[in-house]
């Protein structure tokens, strides 16, 4: 199937009609209970009539519920949006943007994903299994590849009225940078690595729009790390090593480290705290005990934050759970469960006294496991008729 590609010059570059209930805000706070979902769509479904029939039956349903805010995962993913130097198809960005905005909902996406004509050539010994493997998630050559999308795609739905997409409702101010780096199967780099990108992305992301805010770092919960990737001549494959740490302890240490170092990278390198931070929390273990690790993984960690926000003068800095879960390992009595875990994670966030500075996006209903929206028609499950109600209720 060949892709319709666009060139830069056919934006859709005229005035647009803008939501006028649309304010950019430094920070939102719709709700006392700041909630979103997760709605991935997939780049390679862009054709299927069935599939985005689905995906828009998602969002009506979400709607519904009260929900004002999408995270539509890698349907912003730089590879696909320009395969080619100069070259760009916009059509699944177009997509997202228009379908939600027609439904009054503001999307949070990440861009991720280098492009093969953007790694450096160092790495042309590959072979083509190897690139279409690796080069996705290196590094680009030069940072001004990675500062142009961004302002290439900033620009694109900014709301401004200047080469603005011209079925835009909605404008988008908040994007976050990649997706949990601290995962080999997603980036290989150092988290130093990152952080570079994270203010490169930045700089191209305000040449577009001085209101537009990314977010970083997308770490996940738990002790996971990357490894650093490295070609192994003698054997002509990629290998991974763990003896670059940019921490100590770089193979155990805990997500709220990651999230420390990079609050201070960012300010030493830019002047400022970032104005929000993200991380990824997923909770499951044999007993299904909803008052067990996330007690620790999550809020308690959450406010070792805040008090390192307290002693550090971080006021105007937030923190958004842009995934959370919980994985039922026993399928008996799982919308039970479910339930149980949500009602312990609302009223966690409802007592917490930085509940204004907090915002959680659990996930809709093509996912496998964390569903909230049951698969076969969309329809509401008891958690989240549970979270409907806490929002109807504010």
């Amino acid at each position: 199937m060949v892709n319709i590609i666009f060139f830069l010059v056919a934006f859709c570059a005229k005035e647009v009609s803008i939501n006028k209930d649309f304010v950019a805000p430094i920070r939102t706070r719709e709700f006392n209970i700041n909630v979103g979902f997760n709605a991935p769509f997939f780049s390679q479904y862009i054709n299927n009539a069935e599939y985005k029939k689905r995906y828009k039956m998602q969002l009506d349903s979400l709607k519904a519920g009260g929900i004002k805010w999408i995270r539509p995962n890698s349907a912003f993913n730089w590879d696909n949006i320009n395969p080619q130097e100069g070259v760009f198809d916009t059509r699944v960005m177009d997509s997202i943007v228009k379908w939600t905005g027609e439904r009054g909902l503001h999307i949070i996406p990440f861009i991720m994903y280098t492009p093969e004509w953007a790694v450096d050539t160092v790495y042309n010994f590959l072979d083509a299994k190897q690139k279409g493997e690796y080069f996705r998630r290196l590094l680009p050559a030069k940072m001004e590849y990675w500062r142009d999308f961004w302002q290439f795609v900033v620009e694109r739905y900014d709301g401004d009225g200047y080469k603005d997409f011209c079925e835009l409702k909605i404008p988008i101010k908040h994007y976050e940078v990649w997706n949990e780096p601290r995962a080999k199967k997603y980036f290989l780099g150092s988290f130093e690595d990152y952080c570079n990108l994270y203010i490169e992305a930045q700089k191209g992301a305000l040449r577009a729009d001085t209101e537009c805010i990314v977010i970083g770092p997308v770490i996940e919960g738990g002790n996971r790390s990357t490894g650093w990737a490295f070609y192994k001549s003698n054997k002509r494959k990629i290998r991974y090593s763990f003896k670059k740490p940019f921490i100590n302890i770089h193979r155990t240490a805990n997500w709220i480290d990651y999230i420390f170092y990079f609050l201070s990278y960012v300010k030493e390198k830019t002047g400022k705290y970032p104005p929000i931070i993200s991380a990824h929390l997923y909770y499951a273990d044999e007993t299904n005990n909803p008052f067990g690790r996330m007690d620790t993984l999550l809020f308690s960690h959450i406010d070792s934050l805040f008090y390192y926000f307290e002693q550090n003068d971080i006021d105007e800095t937030d923190v958004w759970i842009t995934e959370i879960g919980r994985k039922i390992v026993e399928p008996e009595g799982e919308e039970e469960k479910r339930l149980e875990f949500t009602e312990y994670i609302i009223s966690e966030l409802q007592d917490s006294p930085y509940s204004d500075r907090i915002k959680m996006f659990f996930f809709a209903g093509f996912t496998k496991t964390y569903s909230y929206l049951k698969k076969k028609n969309f329809s509401p499950t008891p958690a989240f008729k549970y979270i409907r109600e806490k929002i109807t209720s504010e």
